[in-house]
């Protein structure tokens, strides 16, 4: 993690762990249940968290691989995995998670220090490095994580 920002390697190895922590004792129902209607719930929060560890991975493979690949947004409807953890019960879901972002870790540790500045593009957010891929990552897990911190003292309507 030595080519990683110092914050971000933090966030990377610890941010995830307060999904557990939010959610320990909350009943499964709870999790499952649609507190603002027409929006996620807790659990499809978890779930997308979980199957964009896979997507950023597949970003990063394909940068260090290619030579500034473009890619489009992601889109959840199109996703198999998020739709296969979406049917898993919670305290699996967050296994998956934690099992896999270690997996994550291991990967990033793995990197060669001038893969961190190899570069892809993204059609809504611009040119990236992978150092800036793994940053993306963490903060759009920190938006979700508040999400499910939101939803979980929210009184459904």
């Amino acid at each position: 993690m030595n080519n990683l920002p110092f914050s971000v390697a933090q966030r990377l190895q610890t941010q995830h762990l307060s999904l557990e922590e939010m959610t320990a004792g909350v009943p499964d129902e709870k999790l499952r249940q649609e507190i603002t209607p027409g929006k996620w719930t807790v659990l499809d929060n978890l779930a997308h968290l979980a199957a964009l560890q896979d997507v950023f991975k597949g970003r990063i493979e394909r940068v260090l691989e290619e030579d500034e690949p473009t890619f489009p947004p992601y889109k959840w409807e199109e996703d198999a995995l998020f739709a296969q953890y979406r049917q898993l019960p919670v305290k699996e879901l967050i296994a998956v998670y934690n099992d896999d972002r270690a997996d994550f870790i291991r990967y990033v540790n793995t990197l060669a220090p001038e893969s961190f500045g190899r570069c892809g593009r993204h059609l809504v957010y611009g040119r990236f490095s992978v150092a800036d891929l793994v940053e993306m990552m963490i903060l759009h897990e920190s938006h979700h994580l508040f999400t499910v911190f939101k939803l979980l003292h929210i009184t459904p309507k």
